[in-house]
């Protein structure tokens, strides 16, 4: 059997119709309008234009291919029905080519094409045998309903999927992809099922379709709908968070102001204090008092400024912790006056991690120190910050990240927001122990935000 039969016979021969060709057509553009985020550019309308000639020749190819393998080997005969498998492999296949939305996403775009291509076949199909079995009257190319239908529904299910992209949103719970996963799965496998074992029944072929295109359309809505609502909720308690920082911050620039507003309109006493102990050779009390004042005064001019506004609110923040906690708090910071990421991602990136250090440090029954290094070079910046841990602890239960909170739903997300942070600025994050020592080391790529900010 020659390869391109199928070719020969569907195209020039034109065995079910120009119809089918066209349908085919418009599966390919579906195909490539699903897995291309919708942007008012030029360069949008050519890539998809090439994205969709590519869809199109791959089809036709893996068409040939099981149209020769099945005719060659006498295994199955070759029906319009074949269709419903060759675009979930035409689908699968494009979801693996790389882009920027995450694979199981991808994934998840396949089984939702195909999911409705399957069910709007199945509805076109069947209408089409209702109308000839009514009618007696053989459709054409302008009296086809089943080709006007399918046209009609695939693109309005496409611009419908494209209204709620997934890529939209920065976390996207895998967990939750699974269950619409498997939903679109089973959607498939009955439908399939169905072919199969419902003999010639159209009407039930047709309601049992719709049926399915309504559930997982109504899947994909509410799966949307429940990640919109988990991304704003992140964002909102990271804002809620900045908030509380800054008013904090606020309070604590007051009272340090306060402090050495004191400090100064004192320090003329102290001098001469100072001067009569020195004179009477009082060496002890002069001793003393000195090591009184300067701890007095080192806690009202302990403030961090490492040139960075927004990092200054937050360290500050942490310090005031720290000495409540009468922790030690050591910090390592050579960055730039302005950093090239967003103030909200920064606050709740260090305010958590931050926390978390502080968390590890208390339950270790140690003072610290809390270790904070941080440094940009190259576009590039880097994190690094250790505490000590509890060493009786098995350290792969401390690795396991899971919090010992009591409110775990409330206070589980800050791993989370900072693993999404560093996943949106294309880094990387690294948790290890060593010598009693819990360490994370970071990663940001701020090149991708510069230039976005630039342009």
């Amino acid at each position: 059997m020659d390869f391109f039969s199928y070719f020969e016979d569907y195209y020039i021969n034109l065995k079910f119709g120009p119809t089918f060709i066209i349908t085919g057509i418009v599966f390919s553009l579906s195909i490539a309008i699903m897995f291309n985020p919708i942007q008012k550019k030029a360069s949008y309308f050519l890539r998809l234009f090439i994205d969709f000639i590519c869809v199109f020749i791959v089809q036709l190819l893996v068409n040939c291919l099981l149209h020769s393998s099945f005719e060659a080997g006498n295994v199955l005969s070759f029906d319009l029905y074949t269709m419903y498998y060759v675009w979930f492999i035409v689908a699968f296949i494009h979801s693996f080519y790389p882009n920027k939305t995450s694979y199981p996403i991808r994934f998840t775009y396949a089984l939702f094409v195909n999911a409705f291509i399957v069910c709007l076949l199945g509805i076109s199909g069947s209408i089409g045998n209702i109308f000839f079995h009514t009618t007696e009257i053989h459709n054409s190319l302008g009296t086809d309903i089943t080709f006007y239908s399918i046209i009609f529904l695939t693109l309005a299910c496409v611009i419908f999927a494209k209204m709620m992209p997934l890529e939209k949103y920065k976390k996207v719970p895998f967990s939750g992809i699974i269950v619409v996963d498997v939903v679109f799965v089973l959607s498939l496998v009955f439908l399939i099922s169905l072919q199969v074992f419902s003999g010639e029944s159209d009407e039930l072929r047709v309601i049992s379709s719709a049926i399915l295109l309504i559930i997982d359309c109504l899947t994909y809505i509410l799966f949307y709908i429940t990640i919109r609502n988990y991304n704003h909720n992140l964002y909102y308690q990271a804002m809620e968070l900045k908030v509380e920082n800054i008013d904090n911050q606020i309070e604590l620039a007051s009272r340090k102001s306060e402090e050495l507003h004191v400090i100064r309109h004192d320090i003329k006493n102290q001098f001469e204090y100072i001067d009569r102990l020195l004179k009477a050779k009082e060496y002890d009390k002069l001793n003393e008092y000195f090591n009184d004042l300067n701890e007095k005064t080192r806690l009202a001019v302990d403030y961090i400024d490492c040139g960075n506004s927004t990092l200054n609110h937050v360290l500050n923040i942490i310090k005031s912790k720290t000495d409540v906690r009468h922790l030690v708090f050591m910090t390592d910071i050579s960055v730039p006056h302005q950093l090239k990421i967003n103030d909200t991602d920064l606050v709740s990136m260090m305010v958590n991690l931050l926390d978390n250090a502080i968390e590890g440090t208390e339950r270790s029954g140690k003072k610290g120190p809390i270790n904070l290094k941080i440094f940009y070079q190259g576009n590039y910046l880097f994190i690094n910050c250790s505490n000590p841990v509890d060493e009786s602890i098995d350290p792969k239960k401390i690795l396991s990240l899971k919090t010992s909170k009591t409110e775990s739903d409330n206070h589980g997300y800050g791993h989370k927001i900072i693993k999404g942070i560093v996943t949106n600025y294309q880094g990387f994050i690294d948790y290890s122990i060593k010598d009693g020592y819990f360490i994370s080391s970071l990663m940001l790529c701020l090149k991708k935000f510069t230039n976005e900010e630039e342009e």
